[in-house]
């Protein structure tokens, strides 16, 4: 059974789509600076204070990713250097049943091979370095 399919046609949208732009006055228009009315510096102090604004919250977005992937790093550490000895998703669970009692384990702390960092490398922006 064979069914029709409507595609919408320009006049479906009508009234939909972005508003119009306002009209643009001649004392308002960017080829005549300086000839303007006093209402005209006003947009560009919002676009500024709005700009400001905007810059201020990317700073503060690019703090709380690099905190967030700073956590990622210390726990997927964490992790892997707790599990180890018996296996995990990184390494695989092939030493389990080989595996020592918790009191046996050896408490020297083996260094993670930066390939198995694949909690941190899946952001593009995390520094696979941060040993500390």
């Amino acid at each position: 059974v064979f069914t029709t399919c409507h595609l919408p046609s320009a006049g479906d949208f009508q009234g939909a789509m972005l508003p119009a732009a306002p009209a643009i006055k001649p004392e308002e228009s960017p080829g005549r600076a300086g000839k303007g009315t006093a209402r005209s510096s006003a947009p560009v102090q919002d676009s500024a204070t709005k700009l400001h604004s905007l810059r201020l919250k990317q700073e503060q977005l690019k703090e709380d990713l690099k905190q967030i992937e700073k956590q990622i790093f210390d726990l997927e550490a964490h992790y892997v250097e707790r599990t180890q000895t018996y296996g995990n998703v990184v390494i695989g669970w092939e030493g389990f049943l080989s595996c020592r009692l918790p009191g046996n384990q050896p408490t020297k702390r083996l260094k993670i091979n930066p390939k198995d960092r694949i909690f941190s490398a899946s952001s593009t922006t995390a520094p696979l370095d941060t040993e500390e």
